[in-house]
């Protein structure tokens, strides 16, 4: 069963044919007039008719609604550039929550806004984040663009990664420092083949940061079983800070 039960028009026109002859103009009145007769009104309809009477009073008595009174589809230029927000933003490197991507539609909707395109009211609910996210296939988890980088980028992270750590061992509390034997984060290649080919994946089997033979660096790898903590350099490896 439906929640909710269309009224036609021709009973609108009643109610407001009654407030203008009988009811002085007081919505109160005509909900307690109709509920007596055994009608089922709600004050925000009666309040919603009253607003939009001129548009009730022309309309066929016959049809269920008032023409062009139907949802009205945002427009997709909207929906594209807004899209087009979120990858450039991503590019950046840049945090995309689903609050800001309701505020941005708001935004763009703001700038685009005719009166051909799209509803008055529109607020960006939840719902339609909801909605934007799956119809262009958005996810809001976190991604590493470490596989698709060349060679000479990822080598120069690595080793001023390390250049940093070294810098920061001076000013480092011991007894407050963590050591770890086994290192949480590890390079995978993007690539389809490599030294070592797992199916469809490509990955070294190490624990560890590991950088493959066609990377201009060494490795650092513990191959499961405990090694002293290591860095690596550009061609060499050292295992001491």
């Amino acid at each position: 069963m439906p929640s909710r039960v269309p009224i036609s028009n021709w009973r609108k026109q009643e109610v407001l044919l009654w407030i203008d002859e009988h009811g002085g103009h007081v919505l109160t009145r005509a909900i307690k007039h109709f509920c007596a007769k055994g009608w089922k009104l709600d004050g925000g309809n009666v309040r919603r008719w009253w607003r939009d009477r001129e548009r009730i009073l022309s309309a066929e008595p016959g049809r269920l609604r008032v023409p062009g009174g139907g949802r009205r589809p945002l427009s997709a230029a909207m929906k594209e550039a807004l899209y087009d927000e979120v990858v450039a933003k991503r590019l950046k490197k840049q945090k995309v929550t689903r609050e800001w991507i309701g505020h941005m539609a708001r935004v763009i909707f703001a700038c685009q806004q005719s009166d051909t395109m799209g509803p008055s009211g529109f607020v960006a609910s939840p719902h339609w984040v909801t909605w934007f996210m799956r119809r262009y296939g958005l996810s809001l988890r976190r991604r590493t663009n470490l596989t698709t980088l060349t060679d000479e980028v990822l080598v120069t992270r690595a080793i001023s990664y390390m250049k940093y750590l070294r810098s920061a061992i001076p000013d480092m509390d011991f007894d407050r420092t963590v050591l770890m034997d086994e290192t949480a984060v590890y390079f995978d290649n993007a690539r389809s083949e490599c030294r070592f080919n797992r199916q469809s994946s490509c990955c070294c089997p190490f624990n560890g940061i590991c950088i493959d033979e066609n990377y201009r660096g060494a490795c650092s790898v513990s191959n499961r079983t405990k090694t002293p903590a290591s860095s690596y350099m550009e061609g060499e490896i050292d295992t001491h800070f």
